[in-house]
């Protein structure tokens, strides 16, 4: 497996190929993310939203509907640079309008903190709306807990890695797939946990928004 996926990055130039052991996807988990859906019934939509924390850094928001039967789809992924609050909070909620979103995850460990509070008055006051406006803005915090994953970020990217392993996963934006594929974990203890944003901008990756915004989802 290892050796196939090498090959598969020098020969393929497939920027998607898994060449580290301790990648969180294995390749075929990450082809199998670009398969077609053949459909399913309902439940609802959510959205995952990742603020930038530096200029670097992209806002991310990437919005998945869910089946009965554990699918999960992603409807969009939308990304813009700047930390303009005010700008990207009516981004946001232009996105939650538009797509009919049912719930939010803002992670609130940078600068998606101070904007939920107005997220949810934006949605508490939305005027052309029939009935309540149905959507839920929830806090995410990066928090550490017991168990076999040492944060909850880490237990959200297996999570999605098992969904990719029964085939209930579908993707289509490059960019969340490329960072998946690249996303690492070391063992602390016996939990796991994601390599350090400081590591995984060794090379110039940048930082895994579209990723985190994906598994907030």
């Amino acid at each position: 497996e290892f050796g196939l996926q090498i090959f598969r990055q020098e020969y393929f130039n497939d920027e998607n190929a898994v060449t580290a052991v301790n990648a969180v996807f294995t390749g075929e988990e990450i082809d199998s993310l670009k398969k077609p859906f053949q459909g399913g019934s309902f439940i609802g939509r959510t959205m995952g939203f990742d603020a930038a924390r530096f200029g670097g850094d992209e806002n991310c928001a990437h919005i998945l509907d869910h089946y009965f039967d554990g699918s999960a789809v992603e409807v969009c992924t939308e990304t813009w640079r700047g930390t303009d609050a005010v700008f990207t909070q009516g981004k946001v909620f232009d996105l939650i309008k538009f797509y009919k979103v049912g719930a939010v995850n803002v992670d609130c460990d940078g600068l998606g903190g101070p904007m939920l509070d107005n997220l949810r008055a934006m949605c508490n006051n939305a005027e052309g709306w029939e009935g309540n406006f149905p959507c839920v803005i929830n806090e995410y915090h990066n928090v550490r807990q017991a168990g076999p994953y040492g944060n909850l970020t880490t237990e959200n990217y297996f999570a999605s890695k098992q969904a990719a392993a029964r085939g209930k996963l579908f993707l289509k934006d490059s960019g969340v797939i490329a960072q998946l594929a690249a996303r690492r974990f070391v063992f602390n203890g016996a939990q796991k946990v994601l390599e350090s944003k400081k590591e995984w901008k060794t090379g110039e990756k940048g930082s895994p928004d579209r990723a985190d915004a994906h598994v907030m989802a």
